[in-house]
């Protein structure tokens, strides 16, 4: 629905936002959740219009008979009234109408009481003033809601005034330009009041907006910082896995960043003792990754098997990682499955009770791969929690 000419001047004038949602949101910020201090004004509201009786006595004792009755038993009501209906949250949206209209009412409502006093128009202008600036002060209303209440109790005074005709010669004009100076400085308060708190809205939406991208960054900060900080070792057999493994390693190096894979530990530089180097390498690493093909043992013929070799590198790694207590997770790839303990060495029989991972090679390559990251993951945060668990205990 285009907007008429008056909803995009205000726009213009930074005193309404241009998608309703925001406006919405605007509103419920600044004036409903004020319910409970509103509520507060109504009730003192209704007690200063009922005291104000007093005054009337004073103008006209006999008319302020009539005058206490009004004030006491409508519009005091009235007045209270309005403010229990904030107790309606089905109401939310009509809460400043029923604060506009409170006011109204009782300004139309005390000049109803200036025109039974004698002359007492020569005094109303007075009540209206102070419910304007009772309006302004104390109502967090939008300043179209409360310009429309000003120019209501201000029509509603003068008609009341020139059907009553109980003022004195030239106070028409008195009453008019002190309705019209107090709905001029509360208009210009509304204003201002509104302009600040629409920028200390957009401000703060902003701030808002700016900390959860600086928490989204950080967020994506920290999830490189904990993968770059931890390494996860794929042991693998050449001659039984080559291919596989490879791919195996670039899908985790996707998620996880090249830094924290480390797979060649067959490329040991030449003169160093290999069984060192594996240690060095396995005391920084997290996860070991055992990939288990078909020939993983290492079938030779006349011979016993590779694995039990006690310079087999496969071997040394797996030992290294038990005894630094490093998680092992057995993959098996290409139909293979976990060994018997009796095929390993008495220091690997705990492999075949390990639980293991399947990665097919096919289609649910991905598949499987990601349900190992899930996994990975989780133990890094278990791992993390009952790290800061004993941290605390210490």
């Amino acid at each position: 629905m285009p907007m008429n000419f008056l909803s995009k001047l205000l726009v213009r004038l930074g005193l309404r936002f241009q998608d309703p949602d925001e406006e919405a949101r605007f509103y419920k910020e600044t004036f409903v959740s004020n319910k409970s201090t509103i509520q507060a004004y109504f009730l003192a509201g209704g007690i200063i219009y009922y005291v104000f009786f007093i005054w009337d006595q004073i103008i006209d004792p006999i008319g302020a008979v009539k005058t206490q009755m009004i004030r006491g038993l409508i519009g005091t009501p009235i007045i209270w009234a309005c403010g229990t209906l904030f107790f309606f949250k089905s109401l939310e949206r009509y809460y400043e109408r029923i604060a506009i209209a409170a006011l109204t009412l009782a300004a139309i409502g005390l000049a109803i009481v200036f025109s039974i006093l004698k002359n007492g128009f020569d005094y109303g202008a007075v009540g209206t003033v102070l419910t304007i600036l009772f309006g302004v002060g104390d109502f967090p209303a939008r300043t179209t809601a409360f310009s429309a209440f000003c120019l209501m109790a201000w029509l509603g005074f003068d008609i009341c005034e020139m059907i009553s005709q109980n003022a004195s010669p030239g106070m028409f004009l008195i009453n008019n330009l002190s309705i019209g100076t107090a709905t001029f400085l509360g208009v210009s308060s509304a204003i201002w009041r509104e302009y600040a708190a629409r920028q200390q809205f957009v401000s703060k939406n902003a701030l808002s907006a700016a900390d959860a991208r600086v928490d989204e960054l950080l967020g994506s900060l920290s999830a490189v910082s904990r993968r770059s900080r931890f390494k996860i070792t794929i042991s693998y057999r050449r001659s039984d896995t080559d291919a596989i493994a490879g791919r195996i390693r670039d899908r985790l190096v996707r998620h996880f960043g090249d830094n924290s894979i480390f797979m060649d530990i067959d490329s040991i530089p030449f003169g160093v003792d290999f069984r060192s180097f594996i240690h060095q390498q396995l005391k920084q690493t997290n996860f070991l990754l055992l990939i288990i093909g078909p020939d993983w043992a290492g079938m030779r013929p006349g011979q016993a098997l590779r694995i039990r070799d006690i310079s087999d590198p496969v071997r040394v790694e797996i030992e290294a990682a038990l005894q630094y207590g490093i998680p092992i997770i057995p993959m098996l790839v290409s139909g293979a499955t976990i060994p018997e303990p009796s095929e390993l060495p008495d220091t690997l029989r705990s492999i075949p009770f390990l639980n293991a991972a399947i990665i097919d090679s096919g289609r649910d390559f991905h598949q499987h791969m990601d349900r190992l990251m899930r996994s990975i993951m989780r133990e890094l945060d278990l791992g993390r929690e009952a790290h800061n668990a004993a941290l605390k205990a210490a």
